[in-house]
């Protein structure tokens, strides 16, 4: 609200636009920032942080399903790469393509050098460094224990960073570590109960450490936050299904 008031005061000023826009990223509110974030780039077509995190709001639009990846990603794409065209040394644009190029395109050598590149410019990138951890892990391509290491190291470095905590709690489930998840994913939604991730993320550590009764009553309220997301409906499914409860 605070920040909706303060854009609207200041709607010709390129800065509080990305700025606000920047913030909200930061936690993950990719539908909240998209609008800030072009509004800054309608006033300044210059402003190349603003195209970073406008092209991260793309990608997550895309990666948690509120349009079709096929939309976005390539706007995701096109929009961190015009962003780099006017700063080549930008973290935010080289993160956010990074994971578009892994995750998207699968053209893994390119995500890795991107990611490296990166973290060699901004090492205390929390949100990159978790997402290639919480990505690579996925997919097989980093250790559980070299992943665990990045991803404490990124809480580390961002500790209020609810999104990163998530993105740490993630991994923690992925490695097996259910209780550490649990408590990572709760700090995580102490510091931003807003944040769908951080609270996704409570209801899968329930539901992976075989607590399927308490994960569904979470459901209802991530599911009111959230407008029945698919994550949420796909994750509410798959307890159901542990339970036995296929109707």
């Amino acid at each position: 609200r605070e920040i909706e008031k303060l854009t609207t005061q200041y709607a010709t000023d390129a800065t509080v636009q990305a700025t606000a826009g920047a913030w909200l990223m930061t936690n993950g509110d990719a539908t909240g920032a998209r609008p800030l974030l072009e509004r800054a780039i309608a006033l300044d077509p210059q402003y190349a942080e603003a195209m970073g995190w406008l092209s991260d709001a793309y990608r997550l639009m895309g990666t948690f399903g509120h349009y079709p990846p096929a939309e976005v990603m390539p706007k995701a794409k096109a929009m961190a790469e015009r962003a780099l065209t006017i700063d080549p040394n930008l973290p935010e644009a080289l993160s956010c393509l990074a994971a578009v190029e892994e995750i998207y395109e699968r053209n893994f050598a390119r995500s890795d050098v991107l990611y490296s590149r990166a973290l060699e410019l901004d090492p205390r990138h929390s949100r990159s460094r978790a997402q290639r951890a919480l990505w690579r892990i996925v997919r097989g391509a980093m250790a559980p224990e070299v992943a665990l290491s990045e991803g404490e190291r990124s809480v580390k470095d961002d500790p209020l960073n609810a999104w990163v905590g998530a993105m740490y709690s993630f991994i923690l489930g992925i490695a097996g570590k259910h209780k550490d998840s649990m408590a990572e994913a709760e700090r995580s939604l102490a510091l931003d109960p807003d944040s769908f991730f951080a609270h996704w993320n409570v209801m899968r550590a329930h539901a992976w450490s075989g607590q399927y009764e308490r994960a569904v009553q979470e459901a209802p309220a991530l599911f009111n936050a959230s407008g029945r997301q698919q994550w949420a409906l796909g994750l509410l499914a798959w307890t159901y299904g542990q339970l036995g409860r296929l109707e």
